[in-house]
């Protein structure tokens, strides 16, 4: 779905390759503030930062096999990455990050409204899992229409439901009593 996806303001999605490794620790380091202001020497930190992205990697591809991992490109430049799993019943947003430098532009915006559109003609619902200690991405996510439908200590999932569903089946009619 994300090959299709119709994006404004100069954005455009591409493949991951193995020269994008560098940004893409650059841009989990980046959405880690709490561990890059760690009273350790700079050494520890990038390791456990890159411990910490070896992990996560290997959690996203172990939970979400087929998922598509995406450069976000603005103007040429990249600027974030989203991946999102594409199910029979559904789609998973795993991940959406962006530098820190062009956070609060729009943009992730930009980009959850082409995928709610895409999702809304395939009568597919978007769920998501968003950090509780990320209340801007949780106020955005609800300002779009996610609604919370689970948490753990340090996560609360959410789904977005398309207006479409009786269009593709994805509904129940109510029982007649006779």
């Amino acid at each position: 779905m994300l090959n299709a996806l119709p994006l404004p303001n100069e954005l455009t999605l591409r493949p991951v390759t193995d020269a994008d490794r560098g940004f893409m620790q650059e841009l989990f380091a980046s959405t880690r503030k709490h561990l890059l202001s760690l009273p350790l020497p700079q050494q520890q930190v990038d390791q456990l930062l890159e411990q910490q992205y070896r992990l996560q990697h290997s959690h996203y591809t172990l939970q979400w096999p087929d998922a598509d991992t995406r450069i976000i490109e603005h103007a040429g430049k990249a600027i974030g990455s989203v991946t999102l799993d594409e199910g029979e019943t559904g789609l998973h947003l795993i991940d959406i990050a962006f530098e820190t430098s062009v956070r609060g532009r729009g943009l992730g915006t930009s980009i959850l409204r082409a995928l709610q559109a895409q999702a809304e003609k395939h009568g597919l619902p978007i769920s998501l899992s968003v950090d509780r200690q990320n209340p801007r991405a949780r106020k955005l996510y609800l300002a779009l229409g996610f609604r919370v439908n689970g948490n753990s200590g340090t996560h609360e999932s959410m789904q977005w439901q398309p207006t479409t569903a009786a269009i593709t089946g994805n509904f129940h009619l109510p029982a007649f009593s006779q």
